[in-house]
């Protein structure tokens, strides 16, 4: 199947799901008729409970599992396609532009007023079943559907990933015909401020989206620490699909983040704009950075193993905030860590020679242990070190003249200690990506920096600067 024919195809079902969405919605408001709802509605935190099924409750769950395979099929159906062995990943690429495009659409659903009342809200109080429903397709191959929590997933076997696809937040947010090449006068220059604080307030709505549902996850990982030692296998099995589900909602909320950012990062490398529109999309980017530094977090704090495709989203959105911020050194050590995790070739040099520098000639945007800690499970001994030494050389250069705070040899210590908490075989890569001149050079550098903390009396403080200065004199050889 061409391009062209495939794009249109998908343009004809993100048209056809649009205009069967308005039945679709009309039937998850209907469970608000159902005379338990209003008080279940009430106490409920997104957390499936046991509850006795009655029949309004069958009943509305039946239509509205009916109202979504015919949201599904009119929506696939009647594409004109004439599908054969050869158009089979066709068939799929299809369905999954149609799950993406539905589920996009229930992330932005909730009932008027009452966010509490979302999908995941109707699902849990009709305790709709999460298994597999083979549909005949209309002029189309059979396929199957189910609806969970998470939304509606569609495929061509009953094989289900534990998180649906959504497509990109960029889609929803009106940026196709987003320009920043014309000035075109203050009316163009008001179409960019209201782009730049959609984008502002879809992001924040992203990350609120991205806690809640990670705290859904923790809690259902925390609850299997009261199975008993029989059901050993069963908590693996669960634990696995937490994980699971975790890389996939990261995937889409970083892959989403990196494609807002490219549209400010486009702004921002354009000349002759409104300095409101500079200052909007300076302020758009630093939101963009701050949020970001959350997806972190599963790795850093519960020592979650990131897969390759959340990694490529944290380099992709890395590699764009770069465009418009070449100098960033925060961006320069992050793009180092996620290249290293991805055993692809790190800018080692690039990063020196930006520290070999005046400090004010560069900027240090944000924590850079924060991206290095994330990935550090995936370093061999000489690259944790590069990843620890750079970091400190860099945070002690926008300290200067002032010292380093103790706070900052606490962290210090974290990234030095983090890559043997992760549990996973030690990393053997028997390459230094440096010379032995160039590394002892590092290391003197870095061990000036936290030369200070030697006198210092705090209890605390010795015990880390012991710990940091025993790591910046070893030797690095595996």
């Amino acid at each position: 199947m061409k391009s062209e024919q495939k794009k249109e195809l998908m343009t004809r079902i993100a048209s056809a799901a649009g205009s069967g969405w308005t039945a679709f919605e009309k039937q998850l408001i209907r469970v608000s008729a159902h005379p338990q709802f209003s008080e279940y509605l009430g106490s409920y935190r997104g957390i499936a409970e046991s509850r006795e099924p009655d029949a309004k409750s069958i009943l509305l769950s039946d239509e509205l599992t009916q109202s979504a395979i015919q949201l599904v099929q009119d929506a696939i159906s009647g594409l004109q396609v004439n599908y054969s062995a050869d158009s089979e990943n066709d068939f799929g690429e299809l369905l999954r532009f149609c799950e993406g495009t539905l589920n996009l659409g229930i992330y932005f659903w909730h009932f008027p007023e009452e966010r509490n009342f979302q999908f995941r809200t109707v699902i849990h109080f009709l305790n709709i079943s999460p298994e597999p429903l083979l549909i005949s397709g209309r002029q189309s191959p059979d396929f199957f559907l189910r609806l969970t929590e998470w939304g509606i997933q569609i495929s061509e076997s009953d094989r289900f990933e534990p998180f649906p696809y959504r497509l990109s937040l960029e889609r929803a947010c009106g940026l196709h015909d987003l320009r920043w090449d014309d000035a075109g006068g203050e009316r163009a220059g008001a179409r960019r401020l209201s782009a730049l604080r959609v984008i502002q307030r879809e992001f924040c709505q992203l990350i609120d989206e991205w806690e809640h549902c990670n705290s859904i996850l923790a809690v259902r990982q925390f609850a299997l620490r009261k199975l008993p030692a029989s059901e050993q296998e069963s908590a693996r099995a669960i634990f696995a699909e937490i994980a699971r589900s975790r890389d996939l909602l990261a995937a889409w909320c970083t892959g989403s983040a990196a494609d807002l950012q490219r549209h400010v990062s486009d702004g921002l490398c354009s000349s002759h704009l409104h300095p409101d529109v500079m200052s909007e999309l300076a302020a758009t980017s630093a939101l963009l950075l701050s949020g970001f530094q959350k997806f972190f977090l599963p790795a850093s704090v519960s020592r979650h193993i990131y897969g390759r495709e959340v990694i490529l989203e944290f380099r992709r959105f890395n590699s764009e905030r770069l465009r418009s911020e070449p100098e960033d050194m925060y961006s320069l050590i992050a793009g180092a860590a996620f290249d290293t995790a991805l055993e692809a070739d790190a800018d080692w040099t690039e990063i020196i020679n930006f520290l070999d520098r005046k400090s004010f000639s560069w900027s240090l945007s944000a924590d850079p242990f924060s991206a290095v800690k994330s990935v550090s499970w995936a370093f061999s001994a000489p690259e944790h070190y590069l990843l620890t030494v750079l970091p400190i050389i860099a945070v002690n250069a926008k300290r200067e003249p002032n010292k380093i705070d103790s706070y900052w040899l606490q962290t210090f210590a974290g990234a030095i200690e983090i890559p043997s908490t992760f549990g996973r075989e030690k990393v053997r890569r028997n390459v230094i990506p440096l010379s032995s001149a160039q590394m002892t050079e590092l290391r003197g550098r870095a061990l000036a920096c936290v030369a200070h903390f030697e006198h210092d009396a705090a209890e605390e403080t010795q015990t880390a600067w012991n710990y940091v200065t025993e790591f910046l004199k070893s030797e690095i050889i595996e």
